[in-house]
């Protein structure tokens, strides 16, 4: 495997995030050559969709926010132990099935303290 100096790997990843956005909506203009392989067929650009309902630069500021976090995303580094109750509540969160049912929020929360602990 090809070994990439870190800062080069966190300059990719803040790349891609702040593309991530064009990407999505089909603008493959400055994608990475390894993130993507271009347009899809019959796949429309609707940039310009975004940008009449004002949510453009609304999304690309928010993807502009997370780029900010690449260095610690690549280290997966948690700052504090409300960061790493959250990050466990979240792999919880998502790794359950139905947990719309009463009291499996609650039971939710119990095992991801369980799990911090």
């Amino acid at each position: 495997m090809n070994e990439v100096a870190m800062h080069v790997r966190i300059a990719n990843l803040r790349n891609d995030i702040v593309n991530s956005v064009d990407h999505v909506f089909g603008d493959h203009q400055r994608c990475a050559s390894y993130f993507c392989a271009g347009a899809k067929e019959g796949e429309a650009n609707i940039i310009h969709l975004l940008n009449e309902h004002g949510l453009y630069q609304q999304t690309k500021s928010l993807a502009g926010n997370l780029s900010r976090h690449s260095r610690s995303l690549l280290y997966n580094v948690v700052k504090n132990c409300v960061n790493q109750y959250n990050s466990a509540a979240l792999k919880k969160r998502v790794a359950s099935i139905n947990y719309t049912k009463h009291g499996s929020y609650r039971a939710l929360y119990a095992a991801v303290v369980l799990a911090y602990n």
